[in-house]
């Protein structure tokens, strides 16, 4: 399936861009801020003989961390994706209501600047994502697929036999499974129109 980029605007197009540079900044920025940290505790605070330990952990660390942001990345950006983009907006509205009661119950001057920059990031960063899922939605209902496929989906038709429609969904499944999903739907349309 190729995803049919004309049929968006110039707004939805800088929406995606923006999601796209909006997340490597603020992954860039985090990990800015851990080399800063880190070399900071290995100069003042950790013994010389563990610094390499440190090292290790915090390599395993930042693996773990690039892992499962890279995958987020390419099904949410790359592959137009919107079940991980939705499971992440109810996870991160989460994120924004306790970064909202930190800034609330804070004190200290520092931790309210930080806090009202910590909101403003995640609350942008929630925004284009939401606006990503919708723009991904409309991508994937506008999607062109292989002319071998359409051909075949055109013989789903009310007026073959039920045996003749489940072998020609068969066929289109062993023929296309990353499509499973479309067949499906038109099957079963093919089946209630009988």
């Amino acid at each position: 399936m190729q995803f049919d980029f004309s049929n968006l605007s110039q707004r939805e197009l800088r929406i995606r861009r923006y999601w796209r540079n909006f997340f490597f900044a603020f992954h860039a920025a985090f990990f800015l801020i851990l080399v800063i940290a880190l070399s900071f505790y290995m100069s003042f605070e950790c013994a010389p003989e563990h610094r390499s330990y440190l090292m290790v952990r915090a390599s395993l660390f930042l693996a773990l961390y690039l892992l499962p942001n890279y995958i987020f990345y390419r099904c949410a950006y790359k592959r137009a994706g919107t079940r991980l983009l939705t499971c992440f907006l109810y996870l991160f509205s989460g994120a924004i209501a306790a970064g909202a009661l930190l800034f609330i119950t804070s004190t200290f001057p520092y931790f309210l600047v930080t806090d009202a920059i910590l909101i403003s990031m995640y609350t942008t960063f929630y925004y284009l994502s939401w606006r990503l899922r919708s723009i991904n939605d409309k991508l994937v209902h506008t999607a062109i697929y292989p002319e071998e496929y359409l051909d075949k989906t055109n013989q789903l038709q009310p007026l073959l036999e039920e045996e003749d429609l489940k072998a020609l969904y068969r066929n289109l499944l062993d023929h296309w499974p990353q499509y499973k999903k479309r067949s499906s739907y038109l099957y079963q349309r093919a089946r209630k129109q009988k």
